[in-house]
C-alpha cells in the first residue's frame, strides 16, 4: 500500500475503520497496524488531557469552600436530642437546567417539600420568595443563571445529642464515628444540626472538606480532609475505587449463608423525595454480602460495595427481600406486601411516591397548632421591648436636663454614649430583636468562641511567646479530654456541654406559622437506621469504628 493510502486510512472515520478492519479482505495487515496505532495515540491524547484537567479541577465550585458563620443561634438539649433555636437565614440558589422554562410557584410546590403549597404562595405574594433580588409573581418563568432567594425563620429537625466521637485527627483530617441522624451537610431542615456545623461552632473546625458522604441515617467513619490537597487525593481515591469500604447492617430474616453479590442497576425513583431503585436504565452497581450472625429473627450482614451509588446498599438489600429492619423508606408496605422484593413494586410509581410522602407528611408531628408558650413568649417580648423603651427616653431626658453651658463640650461625650440607644442603632437592633427578630441582624446574646478553638489559639500564642500554662490553668479551661497538644494524636472520646433549654434565649417570630406550633418529638425508630460504615481503608490509611451495639448476635429488638 502506498504512503498516500496510508494517509487516506488515517482520516476516516472511527465506524468506517472498523468496517475495513473486521473485513480482512478489505485493508492489508500494515494498513490494519496503522490504523490501531492511530486509535491508540488518540487514547492516549484523551487519557492525558482529562488528567490534565482533573489535576487542575478544585475539590468543588465555590472559591471559598465551607462554612464560616457559626453565630446566628445555640444548641440546646433536651430528652437525649440535640436542638437548636430558631434563627432567620436567606437560602439562596441558581435555577438548575429542570427548573428552567417552569414557574417559579411550580418549582417551589414540586422541588421543595418542608412547606405547604400554600405557604409558598403567600411567600412570593409577600416578597420572601424573590428571583434575582427583587419580587416575582407566581408566574415568572425561571431562565438560566437566576438565582432564587428564600428568606425565612428557620426551625432545625432535632437530632440524637450524643457527643460526637473523633476516631483521629491530625493536621490533615479528622475521622468522625458519626452517629445516626445527623447529616453529614446542610441540606433540608438542617443546618447548625449537621456535622460540618457541629464541629465547627464546638470545636472551631472551619472550611471542612469531604470525599464522600453518609446518608443522615447511617452511622459510622466519616473522614473530613482539612485542606484542598488532602481532599482531592481522597477524592482521586474514592473516584477510582482504590477505598475498600465495610458496612454492617440488621436485615429482616434470615440472610443466606453463603456470600452472594448482587450487580443490579440503580436508578432513581423520584427526585422529590430521593428514593432509588433497581431499573435496567439504572446506573451499573455492584454489593457484595456477608453474613455475620442469625438471632432467629434478623441478620447482621457485612456489606461490601465496590461502587457508590446512592442508597446502594438499601437498595440491594431491598431487592434481595432482606431490607435493613428499621429502615422506614425501604422496609415499608407502601411498595406492596412483598416491600419491593426482585424490584416488583405492585402499584404504580405515582401512588407509590403519594404513599411515601404521606408516612413522612410534616403534618403527622404537629402535637399542638396553637402553641400556648408561643402567645406568652410573644407577650413578654412586647412588654420587655416597651419597658426598654420607656427607660431609655426617661435617661436621655433626665441627662438632657442637667446640662448646662459650662459642661456643653462633656455632654456631647455622653451623648455619644447615648446615642447608641437611638433608633438605627445596634443597641436598637437588639432591643427590636424582642419584639421582631425579622429587623435585626445580631444575635440575641454574644456570640462566644468554641472553648476547644480557644484552646488551640492560646497554644499557638503560648508556643509564639516561649511561655507555657501551668497545669491548674488546664484544669481550670474545662476542655474536653480530646488531647489537641499534637496535630497528629487520636482519641476515641469527645465530651461537650450539654445546656438546657433556656427561655430567654428563645426568639420566636409573631408571622411564624412554625413558631405557633408544638411537635412531637421524634421517636428512636426514625433516628436510628441499622446501617454503619464499620471501615474504609485506602493504600495507605485505614480507618475503623466501633462496632454497634446492635450487631451483636445476642442483642435483642427493643420491646420484643
Amino acid at each position: 500500500m502506498s504512503s498516500q493510502d496510508c494517509v487516506m486510512t488515517k482520516n476516516v472515520s472511527d465506524e468506517e475503520d472498523k468496517t475495513k478492519i473486521n473485513d480482512g479482505a478489505t485493508l492489508s495487515k500494515r494498513a490494519r497496524k496503522t490504523i490501531k496505532r492511530v486509535r491508540n495515540k488518540k487514547a492516549q491524547q484523551k487519557e492525558r488531557y482529562k488528567e490534565m484537567k482533573r489535576q487542575n479541577k478544585p475539590t468543588c465550585r465555590n472559591s471559598n469552600p465551607g462554612f464560616m458563620d457559626f453565630s446566628e443561634t445555640e444548641y440546646y438539649f433536651e430528652n437525649g436530642l440535640r436542638k437548636v433555636y430558631p434563627y432567620y437565614y436567606e437560602f439562596s440558589c441558581y435555577a438548575k437546567g429542570r427548573w428552567q422554562g417552569r414557574t417559579v410557584l411550580n418549582v417551589f410546590e414540586s422541588e421543595f417539600l418542608q412547606q405547604t403549597d400554600e405557604y409558598y404562595k403567600n411567600g412570593i405574594a409577600a416578597g420572601q420568595l424573590q428571583v434575582n433580588g427583587r419580587s416575582v409573581s407566581t408566574d415568572y418563568v425561571l431562565k438560566n443563571k437566576d438565582i432564587m432567594t428564600h428568606k425565612t425563620h428557620r426551625h432545625e429537625n432535632p437530632v440524637i445529642g450524643s457527643p460526637l466521637e473523633i476516631i483521629c485527627e491530625n493536621e490533615d483530617v479528622i475521622v468522625v464515628n458519626k452517629p445516626a441522624s445527623i447529616p453529614v451537610h446542610p441540606c433540608g431542615r438542617y443546618r447548625y444540626n449537621s456535622i460540618y456545623f457541629i464541629l465547627g461552632k464546638e470545636h472551631g473546625l472551619r472550611n471542612l472538606r469531604t470525599a464522600y458522604r453518609l446518608d443522615r441515617m447511617t452511622s459510622g467513619v466519616l473522614i473530613l480532609a482539612k485542606n484542598a490537597k488532602t481532599a482531592r487525593k481522597l477524592l482521586d481515591d474514592v473516584s477510582s475505587r482504590h477505598v475498600r469500604k465495610e458496612y454492617v447492617c440488621r436485615v429482616v430474616g434470615e440472610f443466606p449463608e453463603e456470600e452472594v453479590v448482587v450487580d443490579q442497576p440503580i436508578g432513581i425513583l423520584s427526585n422529590k423525595i430521593g428514593v432509588h431503585r433497581v431499573s435496567p436504565d439504572g446506573k451499573p452497581s455492584k454489593t457484595t454480602f456477608i453474613r455475620l450472625n442469625y438471632n432467629g429473627k434478623s441478620s447482621v450482614v457485612k456489606c461490601i460495595p465496590h461502587t457508590g451509588r446512592t442508597h446502594q446498599i438499601r437498595v440491594h438489600l431491598q431487592y434481595l427481600g432482606h431490607p435493613i429492619v428499621n429502615d422506614h423508606i425501604y422496609n415499608s408496605e407502601a411498595f406492596g406486601p412483598n416491600k419491593g422484593k426482585g424490584g416488583d413494586f405492585e402499584i404504580p410509581e405515582d401512588k407509590l411516591f403519594e404513599k411515601i410522602r404521606s408516612e413522612h407528611n410534616i403534618g403527622l408531628w404537629v402535637a399542638e397548632e396553637d402553641y400556648a408558650d408561643f402567645h406568652k413568649r410573644i407577650a413578654e417580648l412586647k412588654e420587655l421591648k416597651r419597658s426598654k423603651s420607656l427607660s431609655n427616653d426617661t435617661f436621655i431626658v433626665q441627662n438632657s436636663a442637667e446640662m448646662c453651658d459650662e459642661e456643653k463640650i462633656a455632654s456631647q461625650d455622653r451623648t455619644e454614649i447615648v446615642e447608641p440607644v437611638s433608633e438605627g442603632s445596634e443597641n436598637t437592633e437588639c432591643q427590636d430583636k424582642t419584639e421582631d427578630v425579622a429587623s435585626c441582624t445580631c444575635d440575641p446574646t454574644p456570640e462566644e468562641e468554641p472553648k476547644l478553638k480557644k484552646q488551640k489559639v492560646e497554644e499557638k500564642d503560648l508556643a509564639a511567646s516561649g511561655s507555657t500554662k501551668s497545669e491548674e490553668e488546664m484544669d481550670s479551661a474545662n476542655v474536653t479530654t480530646n488531647s489537641y497538644e499534637s496535630s497528629v494524636e487520636c482519641s476515641n472520646t469527645v465530651t461537650n456541654k450539654m445546656p438546657g433549654f433556656e427561655w430567654n434565649n428563645w426568639f420566636p417570630d409573631e408571622n411564624c406559622s412554625d413558631c405557633r406550633k408544638r411537635f412531637i418529638e421524634p421517636v428512636p425508630k426514625f433516628l436510628i437506621m441499622y446501617l454503619h460504615a464499620l471501615k474504609y481503608k485506602g493504600s495507605d490509611w485505614e480507618y475503623e469504628a466501633p462496632m454497634p451495639d446492635w450487631a451483636r448476635d445476642d442483642w435483642v429488638e427493643p420491646g420484643d
